[in-house]
């Protein structure tokens, strides 16, 4: 679902935490290949939301999501179960929230 003003009214508390999270986490990626930062949020059925942002590596070829990298995070601390992922893209001029 592409969150919009109309759309943010109708998100959960923890939804709109997990919102903020991808925000957050944007600014945070590595992205030196294709200058497109996204940041996402992992939010739990405990409701946690785990931040995660892309990272790219121009010399071994390689590139971490946004999303796994969210998921990864909220694995690690031992909270695996994701209900909803919320990503945050670098599109200027574009709606670029979607859960």
């Amino acid at each position: 679902m592409k969150i919009t003003k109309q759309t943010i009214q109708t998100l959960t508390d923890d939804e709109k935490v997990a919102t903020l999270c991808a925000k957050l986490a944007r600014p945070r990626a590595v992205a030196p290949i294709s200058n497109f930062k996204v940041g996402a949020a992992a939010l739990t059925k405990n409701g946690m939301a785990y931040p995660g942002a892309n990272i790219e590596e121009a010399a071994f070829n390689g590139c971490i999501h946004a999303e796994p990298s969210a998921i990864s995070g909220a694995n690690a601390h031992g909270d695996g179960d994701v209900i909803t992922i919320v990503v945050c893209g670098d599109i200027p001029d574009q709606p670029n929230l979607y859960l």
